[in-house]
């Protein structure tokens, strides 16, 4: 199967679709849910073109893994609480679900 080039990731990366865009570096993007399932349940995406998740190069998945750690952080600074954290290549693969406040 080829790498679908307008699949919804990447057509947020290109903003084509509009995204509220929480943390965002040469390798990853965080944005919030628009179908959140829980208050602050953000997606984390690489900036590589992937299938799925052992598509994505080690240095994508060492920057995916740092922004999971990070974002949270960032969201709490702006005074909101992190319930879901989803990691994601093209799909949720990983759910991380915790409180943090």
């Amino acid at each position: 199967m080829a790498y679908d080039r307008n699949n919804i990731f990447a057509r947020i990366l290109r903003d084509e679709i509009p995204s509220h865009r929480v943390y965002e570096d040469d390798v990853t993007l965080a944005f919030m849910d628009v179908m959140p399932q829980a208050d602050g349940h953000t997606l984390v995406i690489p900036k590589v073109e992937a299938e799925g998740i052992l598509d994505v190069p080690p240095e994508a998945l060492s920057a995916l893994a740092l922004t999971t750690l990070v974002e949270p952080l960032l969201i709490l600074a702006m005074g909101a609480v992190v319930l879901g954290i989803v990691l994601a290549v093209l799909m949720p693969i990983i759910e991380i679900n915790q409180l943090v406040r």
